[in-house]
Formats: C-alpha cells, structure tokens, sequence
C-alpha cells in the first residue's frame, strides 16, 4: 500500500508565540475537516497558540516518529534545495496519529514515521507546507457610509474600506443587522483590489440583494481573526438628482394631418434634420426611473416644385417628462417620453420661377404637443453610451394651421 496516501494529512494548524499582539498561522488543505486549534498562556502570561497536527490512524501501529523541519536556505525557494538548506525544529516519537505544535511563519516541510508491533519502520516521502502569519483586520471606515438601492450611483455594489492587515485571503462578508442586536450573513464579497500596504480594499458585493436595512462588513483573516465595520444604512430615495443624460439625434418627420406643410412643399417628410437633448434623471424605483429635459428638433425645409422654390426653417423646442424601465440592466432601456413646448417656422419664404417675385419671410410660431418612445442599447460593456431607435409625434397649432408629424429616429448618447 503506498505508504504516503496512509498518512493523509487532514489538516494543518500551525501557529507562533508572540508576547502582546494576537498573532497565528495556519495552511488549509483540501482535506481540512474542522478547526483544530487552541489558545493558552504560559507561565509567564504570554498568549500561545497550538494547533494540532495529524494524519489517518494506522491499525497496528505501535508508535509514530513525527519529524519537521524549516526551509532556512535562500530566499528564492526551489524543490531542488538541498538537505543544508532545512533545520529540524520538531521531533517526537508519539503513539497517537497527531502532534501538537506551534510555529512560526515560514516554509516547512514534515515526515512521519510508522514501526508495527516487530517494530519494523517506514517513513513517508517528505512533504512540504507553508504556515501564514496571521494577522487581526482592522476596518476604520467604510464608503459610502449611506446606500440608496435606487441609485445608479452605487448599483455596482462597491465599498471602500480603510483599515489595516487587510490580506488577498481576507473574506469579507455582508452582514444584516437583526432586531435582537445580533447580525447575519448575507452576502460573501469579491475582492476588487487591495493596497500593497493592506491599508485599503475595494469589495463588491451583489446590489440586487441588499435590500433597506442596516449593514455592517465583516473582515475575517486566517486564523479566524475578525473586525466589523462600523454600521451603515441602505434606503430608497424619492428623489436623487444624480444623472445626465445627453443625446443626438437623426430622424424624419411624416406629415400626418392638415396637409398645409405638404402641399407647399409637395412631399411628406424633408431630409435634412436633426436633434438634441439633454435630461436630468432621478430614481423613485430600482430599475426605473424618471426624469425632466428639453429637447430641440430643427428641420431645413428646401424644395423645388415647377414653379417655384421654398426654403425655410422649421425648430421645435420641447420640454419632456421622461420615464425609463431597464429591460435588461445596464443593457436594454426603455424610454417613455411626454413633451410641450412651442414650434417655430422663421426665415421661410417662395421664390417663383416664372416670374421675378419672392414673397416676405414667413415667421409665426405656436404651441407644440407631443411624446415618442426610444429603446437604449448599451454595446459591449459601455456602461454610459448607447445607441437608440424609436419615433416621435408632435401636434403643433399655428395661428393659420395645425399639423402633426409622425418621426422615426436614430440616436446616441451618453449617461454620466
């Protein structure tokens, strides 16, 4: 029988004695069955901390000689270190199938002996282990202290935390607080990045799962040593006046109604147009919001029928009520739109061809209603800039006539 898979090491808990500060070291093994570890003092009050060493038990075994040794070579640390290059810190011949010791941090590597009952011995291979120093987290503050479930400020889910002996094997956890005083985990975070001094971390967590509430971080280093942050609350917010959107716009009107614009320019829709809009947006709901803006649609009107030509301008000025529902977050939006303002025809005047004539500048302007629909699509992983497809309908009442217009359109933008 292969003599190192019968001793199967379970788990290691190695740990150090340090006079003041808490301070232990463990490896963890895929084979690690529970925590196997103490505290006491010795005699002169010192915190120590043994953890226990083991390995399957054996039938008829009659004792076990435990050897371990630490890497005091190089520190460019190499498979191929010769036999100089190790110091043996531990040796003991025990009849049960562990040991308990207590290390410091550094490269070990250990070897267990077996003699049966004719006292015959075998030893396994030599196999190597790392213990960790570990160390007490410290978490100072937490940002943000205060978290809107509504807002896309913080729909990431990330915090930044200023502490101390923050590691790259730090867990940190989401915990709610109850009504009895006590806390309970909800959410386990994803490590974004830690200063090279371990004094700050950025962690996020899951936003679609943290609800109103009050929450505090838990950091948990090996060696089960722990600190909560300080409190902070998470809550809906009517109003947070914290989004810009900005967009422009291609579209071509359709005479609808009243004919008048269509029969001087002896066609339904002109080509040259275009459109700009700017929207403050603020959050009464997650994945929906609403919003107010003004936006501007110009069209360049220039035909030339048989016997004359007619150019102008044509501008409508609208204030919007704006409502959007994300279909997919961060990918696919929904916007609703309702608009009133004023439509403007200047500088617009006929030029006859068989005669020398050319009528005064037509300016006259009224109010306009209307309201459209867009689908926003955010490509590939922009988180700010989309492009858009819907339409537009405007009613607009001149003091001579009213018409209303029918305008699909592209467009892009940007949010931030």
């Amino acid at each position: 029988m292969d003599f190192k898979r019968i001793f199967l090491l379970t788990t290691i808990f190695l740990a150090m004695n340090f006079r003041m500060e808490k301070i232990c070291a463990q490896e963890i093994s895929e084979f690690e069955i529970e925590k196997n570890y103490y505290i006491e003092k010795d005699s002169r009050q010192r915190t120590k901390f043994v953890q226990r060493l083991s390995w399957q038990k054996i039938p008829n075994v009659e004792h076990y000689e435990v050897e371990i040794q630490k890497f005091i070579g190089d520190s460019n640390f190499s498979p191929a270190n010769s036999k100089d290059d190790w110091k043996t810190v531990f040796k003991e011949t025990v009849p049960q199938n562990f040991v308990e010791v207590s290390l410091e941090s550094g490269i070990y590597r250990f070897q267990v002996s077996a003699a049966n009952l004719l006292d015959r011995e075998k030893k396994s291979e030599w196999e190597r282990f790392v213990v960790l120093k570990a160390q007490m987290p410290k978490i100072n503050s937490v940002h943000p202290k205060k978290v809107y479930v509504n807002s896309t400020k913080n729909e990431n889910g990330i915090f930044s935390l200023h502490g101390e002996n923050f590691l790259a094997q730090t867990l940190f956890t989401l915990h709610a607080a109850e009504g009895d005083g006590s806390e309970r985990e909800i959410l386990q975070g994803k490590i974004l990045d830690i200063s090279l001094d371990g004094k700050t971390a950025r962690v996020q967590f899951d936003s679609e799962k943290i609800q109103e509430g009050s929450y505090k971080i838990l950091a948990k280093n090996p060696g089960d040593f722990s600190d909560f942050s300080e409190a902070f609350s998470a809550k809906t917010k009517f109003i947070s006046f914290e989004t810009v959107q900005l967009g422009a716009s291609y579209f071509l009107p359709i005479s609808v109604y009243d004919g008048t614009l269509e029969k001087c320019m002896d066609s339904k829709i002109t080509l040259l147009n275009a459109g700009a809009d700017i929207a403050l947006l603020f959050l009464v709901k997650n994945k929906m919001h609403f919003g107010a803006g003004v936006k501007a649609n110009y069209s360049r009107i220039s035909t030339h029928p048989e016997f004359y030509e007619l150019s102008g301008n044509y501008l409508t000025a609208m204030f919007n009520l704006v409502y959007q529902a994300h279909i997919i977050p961060q990918k696919l939006v929904l916007d609703l739109h309702a608009s009133a303002g004023v439509a403007m025809i200047f500088d617009t005047h006929f030029e006859y061809t068989t005669v020398e004539f050319s009528s005064p500048n037509l300016n006259s302007a009224g109010l306009a209603f209307g309201g459209g629909f867009a689908l926003q699509y955010y490509p590939g992983k922009a988180k700010h800039f989309f492009v858009a497809a819907g339409a537009d309908f405007v009613h607009a009442k001149f003091t001579d006539m009213s018409c209303g217009t029918f305008s699909p359109q592209i467009s892009f933008g940007v949010k931030f």
